[in-house]
């Protein structure tokens, strides 16, 4: 008959080893991306889970947050004002504990009503001047220029890249959403006409466009020009409140933040962008949202390959028992 005593030990190392690997994806599957959200009157930006749940309401404290973005570990947020200066600024935070990199990483005096980040460098839409700046993602007040773009916009709200490099830039008052270079010179100035009071953008992988309508009560929309067809959709999702701010999570949602025309009745909204159906509601009661960014290196749901892994172990047991019975 075979030893009882030398088989043991070997089959515990196996149960050890399964349970600690159960341990680490089981981790892994209950971690959830966060969400950033800037509330300008409240002075503050909060993150969320990707289900919607709170996490941290004050994770960095800033007069008038307005537009924010992530980068290589990096939350960059926009101000009208700063609390570090009398002027508005751009301001660098670690993403993950909420610290003070450099705040403000930049001032100029305009208020940064949204920004941009390519190529090392953070592009800035200026609330007022109808500019579109250009300065050192890393190194505080290096200026590469206050004005990249620095005539033809219309009270400039939103910026975005695509992946090549493109810089999308909205113009409020105009109506449009214009194209240029990194360095600022025009590609199409009118790529997308006729939209009402057109704010936030955000473009996706296959480089589709985003843009949201800033109407309140429930005339708000978020507009879809598909980069296939050259057809601007201005009402791909409607009965929106405000819709100021759009980000993607590269897992083919688009969340919007929508400001509300009440202290109370601001929120954020989750859709699909094939269908444009969502939740419209997916964060609620917000105080005025000016703001948001999402990380997607981190995964959203529990892992089903956690659940895999509580299958496995229960095998490995279950075969580890008679194995040693039989011995």
């Amino acid at each position: 008959m075979k030893s009882f005593i030398p088989q043991f030990p070997k089959f515990r190392a196996i149960q050890m080893a399964m349970i600690a690997a159960l341990l680490a994806l089981g981790s892994i599957g209950i971690t959830h991306a966060q969400i950033y959200v800037a509330f300008g009157n409240s002075g503050v930006v909060g993150t969320y889970s990707t289900s919607g749940s709170s996490v941290n309401s004050s994770f960095i404290s800033i007069d008038h947050p307005y537009g924010i973005n992530l980068n290589s570990g990096s939350l960059y947020v926009g101000t009208l004002t700063s609390g570090q200066s009398t002027s508005a600024a751009v301001n660098r935070f670690n993403a993950t504990t909420g610290v003070a990199i450099s705040a403000p990483l930049q001032s100029y005096g305009a208020p940064v009503i949204d920004l941009a980040l390519y190529g090392g460098n953070v592009y800035t839409a200026y609330f007022g001047n109808n500019n579109v700046g250009e300065y050192s993602a890393t190194v505080p007040q290096s200026v590469v220029s206050h004005g990249i773009i620095s005539g033809g916009l219309g009270s400039p709200r939103g910026v975005a890249f695509d992946a090549g490099g493109t810089l999308y830039v909205s113009s409020y008052s105009g109506g449009t959403v214009g194209t240029y270079t990194s360095t600022g010179t025009p590609i199409n100035a009118s790529l997308i006409t006729g939209v009402t009071n057109p704010w936030g953008i955000a473009v996706d992988a296959a480089g589709n466009i985003y843009v949201g309508s800033d109407v309140s009560g429930s005339g708000g929309s978020v507009g879809k020009y598909d980069i296939a067809t050259h057809q601007f959709n201005a009402s791909f999702i409607t009965g929106l409140n405000r819709p100021l701010y759009l980000t993607l999570d590269g897992q083919g949602d688009l969340f919007v933040s929508m400001f509300g025309d009440t202290s109370s009745n601001g929120s954020i909204g989750k859709f699909d962008t094939t269908t444009g159906l969502g939740n419209a509601q997916f964060i609620t009661s917000l105080n005025g949202p000016t703001g948001i960014a999402i990380d997607p290196t981190v995964i959203p749901e529990p892992s089903s390959v956690a659940l895999i892994s509580i299958g496995v172990l229960a095998f490995a047991s279950w075969k580890t028992r008679r194995t040693l019975r039989n011995n």
